[in-house]
């Protein structure tokens, strides 16, 4: 199995070599933020493309959504095979030696189960059985139980200092030690020391009570027994500090006589007076530091969203641009003037919308609940401020103009200035201007939506990599469990 992998990592490594200037020009065209496993493309489309599926050469975008399939199928198939060949190596060694025999666990490893197949003449099986570590040797046994009686006396003690002044339980643990030893208590006055460590001290005098304890130890055949003379002393009664001395006494005189409408609190406690004080609720300066906290961030948030109110109303802008470009082109070629173009610009846009924000014009009639937000567009409302502008007497170019400045891009800039030039130097030559202006319009608006659209895609990194860290986890952890990891 190991060789099988090693041959498989071995051609994907050479096939990698070989493909590596396989349609360079449109990998290396990639965004490495789109697409993180770039390096596998070539890869892919050498081994995939080839010779499974050969995408169209005009759609790019069919074109890296196949290579990033391929080359995440790629890279799962690698960390499998890496994650298997690991698996092999932690393959545990070949436990028969010369064909017959086994080694034996040695002092402290402890029992071992072996699960091995048999051919007995004719008949084929498997045969499961236990192998008990090596023994000490019977000459060091006596003095291993000595070593062993040294240690255990340091564990039964638990907390106490000395088995003369037993206070609190003792700890009998029932195996012990590297060989593993199996102990056992036996009380000798149950009703002061149970066989599972507890002690009873309830009621002794300052003088204690001594008891004892046999502990017997086995080592397979071997017995080891000795005692323990011990001394239990009552409980120690912990000094109370004066703050304890004082919840005792405030308890104690709560629950004196609960039939009274009022607690009479201790006036002295340990020989020293009292004087008991309110105290008063904090909670105006926590409320302070928030609210100052408060005001210190909503400039920051308001800049902000500011800032992002400012960054949509550009990129709708710029969105409409090339369609109010067409539009006043295309009326201008029709034979309207300056400002009835602009006017029914305006006049078209208020009926659309009103009919997406669900108002019939004339009776005001709701047919639907619409969404006026997103009936509003930015560009055409600047051009309801010009011609209300206009209306009221304002200089034409000079409307014109100020449109221009409120839309604050070149764009709007260049259209206003056209407007105004034209309107000083007369009409001729202006449409074909326009219709140059309209042009260039289009091309910034697909370099616009590119733009939009690789920011769409940026946002959707973080859900792939989620997708892959749980491939991953799926793959991983069944590994690490067959690997006792």
């Amino acid at each position: 199995m190991t060789y099988a992998i090693l041959f498989v990592l071995v051609l994907i490594f050479v096939l990698f070599l070989f493909s590596k200037s396989y349609n360079k020009q449109f990998i290396d065209g990639l965004d490495s933020k789109e697409h993180p496993l770039k390096r596998l493309y070539p890869l892919v489309g050498f081994c995939w493309f080839q010779l499974i599926h050969r995408p169209q050469k005009s759609n790019t975008k069919e074109t890296a959504f196949l290579y990033q399939k391929g080359a995440l199928m790629t890279f799962v198939l690698l960390l499998f095979l890496i994650i298997l060949l690991l698996n092999e190596q932690k393959v545990p060694k070949e436990v028969l030696q010369d064909g017959y025999r086994i080694e034996r666990p040695e002092v402290g490893e402890g029992t071992k189960t072996y699960h091995l197949g048999y051919e007995l003449g004719t008949e084929k099986d498997e045969l499961t059985f236990e192998i008990i570590e090596k023994q000490v040797k019977k000459e060091f046994r006596s003095k291993m139980f000595h070593a062993a009686e040294a240690a255990l006396k340091k564990i039964i003690l638990n907390k106490n200092r000395d088995f003369n002044q037993v206070t609190t339980d003792l700890k009998f643990p029932k195996q012990f030690g590297s060989p593993t030893l199996n102990v056992s208590y036996k009380s000798v006055n149950p009703e002061y020391l149970s066989e599972d460590g507890s002690i009873r001290n309830e009621g002794l005098t300052k003088e204690g009570i001594l008891v004892s304890v046999n502990v017997t130890m086995r080592y397979f055949e071997d017995i080891y027994e000795f005692p323990i003379n011990l001394t239990i002393l009552p409980s120690i009664v912990p000094e109370l500090s004066k703050k304890e001395v004082m919840e005792m006494e405030v308890k104690r005189r709560e629950e004196e006589n609960r039939e009274e409408d009022t607690v009479t609190l201790p006036t002295e406690v340990m020989g020293d007076s009292v004087l008991w004080r309110s105290i008063k609720n904090n909670s105006s300066l926590s409320l302070l530091l928030m609210g100052t906290l408060v005001m210190v961030c909503i400039p920051f948030f308001m800049e902000q969203k500011k800032r992002e109110r400012e960054q949509q109303k550009q990129e709708q802008l710029l969105l409409d641009y090339p369609e109010i470009m067409m539009k006043y082109t295309l009326l201008l070629s029709a034979g309207m003037t300056t400002y009835g173009a602009w006017e029914r610009i305006v006049k078209d846009y208020n009926i659309r919308k009103e009919r997406e924000s669900g108002v019939v014009s004339g009776n005001k009639k709701k047919l639907y609940k619409g969404n006026s937000k997103k009936a509003k567009r930015f560009a055409y409302e600047e051009m309801i401020i010009t011609k209300n502008e206009i209306d009221l007497g304002v200089s034409e170019s000079i409307a014109y103009e100020r449109f221009g400045r409120r839309c604050k891009l070149l764009s709007y800039l260049r259209f206003s200035s056209i407007i105004v030039q034209n309107m000083k130097k007369g009409n001729k030559g202006m449409i074909p201007m326009l219709e140059a202006e309209s042009v260039q319009a289009l091309l910034d608006r697909k370099d616009q939506a590119k733009r939009l659209g690789e920011r769409a895609s940026t946002k959707m990194l973080i859900p792939m990599m989620g997708m892959l860290c749980i491939v991953i986890a799926i793959l991983m952890v069944p590994a690490m469990m067959s690997m006792g990891m």
